[in-house]
This record gives structure tokens, C-alpha cells and sequence, in this order.
């Protein structure tokens, strides 16, 4: 037998711009999933964790003034016994002369590579991959006081992103001047994450937001993640449209244990929509194939980043009928039931 199908012309434009999956089982040309679920964003970044390897050599070529300034503290009284400059892989002195100058060469450098192609790319310039190490000088100090910025709730955040910003706001600056319409992200990452009072990114300036130690088991604007959603919040105030969410949807302990989040992710999706956010991407289990319900998380939030109206409940029974057979209801009980362990977290495994 064959099935006809008339011609089709269809248009569609994502609610979210970016709509990316960053696991094997929806990265891999095997099964061609990006393509068949539409979840090819027409926009990419070019790096995350790369300001350090971009700025190396200019670092390396005037370590007095980059290397970020640190104090020693005697471990008894907690006084500064002696500040130095070093190395660390997360920050440099984001104030130090020259070091805007040096970032808009680098990213050059990406511009050309791509034959000054900026409508298909942000060029990006982020932080390294963890909490702390930021420049304790003199400088960067007073501008993180005086950025310190006082959340909804009550609650004093350091100002310690605007250096960086004002850094990438100046690189992008020299950069516009000749490449019109480029854009730049970087992100508001772990000790970076909150805003800062002042400052603002430039309007080609894009702000990376990874929702990283807060709360899995809770969609990200309820539960323990109330800091992290203020922060979006305010990211998406001052960045009207350009403000994307790098989320977490895999157990990164093993990534074959179960990880209950299908729904928790949904909810966090339909939420993400509500404020305005730009685009989301979502990392799994990057490493290999298989994983505790990876192809129907990857299809059922696919769907979602489609179109956020969706109704959960029957996206996974549309999923589980068409995928699993006869054994759909038993896999749906599964999943309520797994699901269950996180409202009661003292539940025993089944």
C-alpha cells in the first residue's frame, strides 16, 4: 500500500527562537531527530566556557594587570596577609586596560572565520565552568559595590557581573563599528548569575542564563528556585528579547538512573514562555546513548518549545500509545509513580 500526501507550504515561526536539545539520542544523525522535530535552531552560539583560552595570550602578555587579583586570608583572624595575581581558570580583571580591545580581536577572529556572517551566529564570550574566582582588586571592588543590586525579596546581590558586562559591552562597541548588527552573548553564570543595579547590555548584547545549583525537582520559577527566577526576571527586563536559558534535563550522577523532571521541565518550559524569554536549550546525556525516558523527553519537550500551550498530560499519552503499544498504560503508571518520589521525597524506589 502507499500513502499520497498533497503538497504542503507551511510557514512557522517558534515561539522560542532558540530550541535546542544537547543529548546523543537528539543529536545523533542515526535517527535524524533534530530534523524531523523541527528542533534546529536557526541561530547559534559559536563557544560557552571560552573567555579564558580567548584572552590567554593577552593575559599571559600582561599578567600584573589580567591575572584576577586574589587575598590571601590568614585562616585564624581572616585578615589579608598578601594579594597576588594569578591565574585561575574562571575569571580574568575584566576592568584591566586594554582587555575590551583585546576581546573584540578575538571574536574577530570568529567573525571572519564565518565570513562575517551575523545573522546565523552569537558570537560568544563566557566565563569558565564554576563558582567564584572573580578579581578582588581595588578597581572591580568598587565597581561591585556600587553595582550591588537589591532583588524583590529584600535580598543584596554583589555587583559582580557588571565588570564582565561592561567589558563585552565595550568589545561589542569596537565590533558593531564594522560588522552592523553582530551579536554578542555571554553568560550570567553561578557566582555571575544575579544582575547588576546599573549596568545594562547593549542591545546586541545577549545574556546566557545556566540554571545550575537550584532545584531540578522543582519547575524553575517555584520551589527553591526563587533567587534564580528573580535573577531571569530582572535579565529579561534589561535585555528585553535577548535573554536564553541553559537548562539541565539528565542525572548527571549516572546518566542511566531515572531522573523524574518530564513534567517539573514542562511546567519550567510553559514558564520560561510567560516571561519572555528568548530561547532555551536543554542538556541531557550528552555522553552516550540511552537514559531513563530520553526519547520521550526529548519528543514531549520538543513539542512544548513548539508550542507551550500544549497540554502535558496529553503530549505523553500521544507519545506512550504511539511509541510503546499495548504497554502504554503500564509505562504512564511507571511515570506517575516515579513522578510521585519527588512530591513525597521520603518514598521508598519501587
Amino acid at each position: 500500500s502507499s500513502v499520497r500526501v498533497d503538497p504542503l507550504d507551511v510557514s512557522w515561526a517558534p515561539p522560542f527562537q532558540m530550541h535546542d536539545l544537547m543529548n546523543r539520542e537528539a543529536m545523533t544523525k542515526q535517527n535524524d531527530f533534530v530534523s524531523k522535530s523541527r528542533a534546529v535552531s536557526p541561530v547559534q552560539f559559536t563557544g560557552n566556557h571560552n573567555i579564558q583560552s580567548m584572552l590567554k595570550a593577552f593575559a599571559e602578555a600582561n599578567p600584573n594587570e589580567v591575572y584576577p587579583l586574589v587575598k590571601v586570608k590568614d585562616k585564624a583572624t581572616k585578615a589579608v596577609t598578601k594579594e597576588v595575581r594569578e591565574f585561575n581558570n574562571l575569571h580574568y580583571c575584566y576592568t584591566a586596560p586594554g582587555i575590551a580591545e583585546a576581546l573584540a580581536a578575538e571574536l574577530e577572529k570568529e567573525v571572519v572565520k564565518r565570513k562575517g556572517d551575523v545573522k546565523h551566529f552569537i558570537y560568544f564570550a563566557g566565563m569558565g565552568d564554576w563558582y567564584g574566582g572573580v578579581c578582588e582588586c581595588e578597581r572591580c571592588q568598587k565597581i561591585y559595590d556600587e553595582e550591588t543590586w537589591t532583588n524583590p525579596d529584600g535580598e543584596k546581590r554583589p555587583g559582580v557581573t557588571a565588570t564582565l558586562l561592561r567589558m563585552v559591552n565595550k568589545a561589542v562597541e569596537i565590533l558593531d563599528a564594522k560588522y552592523p548588527g553582530i551579536q554578542v552573548g555571554t553568560f550570567a553564570y553561578m557566582s555571575l548569575e544575579a544582575p547588576p543595579a546599573k549596568t545594562v547590555p547593549r542591545e546586541n548584547v545577549s545574556i546566557y542564563v545556566p540554571r545550575l545549583r537550584h532545584s531540578a525537582s522543582s519547575p524553575a520559577n517555584a520551589g527553591g528556585n526563587r533567587s534564580f527566577w528573580l535573577n531571569l526576571e530582572r535579565w529579561c527586563q534589561i535585555a528585553k528579547g535577548r535573554v536564553d536559558v541553559w537548562e539541565y534535563g539528565a542525572n548527571y550522577v549516572n546518566f542511566i538512573y531515572p531522573y523524574p523532571v518530564l513534567y517539573t521541565m514542562a511546567e519550567s518550559i510553559k514558564a520560561y514562555h510567560g516571561i519572555g524569554l528568548r530561547g532555551l536549550m536543554i542538556q541531557g546525556n550528552y555522553a552516550s546513548m540511552g537514559g531513563d525516558a530520553t526519547v520521550m523527553n526529548n519528543w514531549v519537550w520538543s513539542r512544548l518549545m513548539s508550542d507551550p500551550s500544549l497540554d502535558t498530560d496529553k503530549l505523553v499519552q500521544e507519545f506512550t500509545d504511539g511509541y510503546y503499544g499495548p504497554a502504554a498504560p503500564a509505562v504512564r503508571e511507571y511515570l506517575k509513580i516515579l513522578e510521585s518520589t519527588i512530591e513525597s521525597p521520603d518514598a521508598k524506589p519501587v
